[in-house]
């Protein structure tokens, strides 16, 4: 498929002005973003995270350099990918990292 295509269906529907709207950024946050500088929806997820930080929510944008779409999938391959595992490690850091209090409804 074309990113062309790929990129005009992902912004189907997205408010004209901007991805999250102040109070559900906020209600998301935390967050982990992740995505390869390769990625079709790379501005996207830069938007979403700037949308999510605009609206005084707490974000991390993580681009992982030259790697190919769904590679957080890779992990479960037989010989999984190392990039993979490092993004594994970082994502158990982050939510480790989070506060109780932060999850608490």
């Amino acid at each position: 498929m074309r990113r062309d295509v790929i990129l005009a269906q992902s912004l189907r529907g997205c408010p004209a002005g901007g991805w999250a709207p102040g109070s559900i950024a906020r209600l998301l946050s935390p967050l982990l973003v992740v995505v390869s500088s390769e990625e079709v929806l790379l501005d996207g997820a830069r938007r979403f995270a700037e949308a999510v930080s605009d609206a005084a929510g707490t974000v991390n944008l993580d681009i992982y350099d030259g790697m190919p779409h769904a590679f957080r999938a890779w992990v479960l391959g037989a010989e999984p990918l190392p990039t993979a595992l490092t993004l594994i490690r970082r994502i158990t850091e982050w939510g480790g990292s989070l506060a109780v209090s932060e999850h608490t409804i």
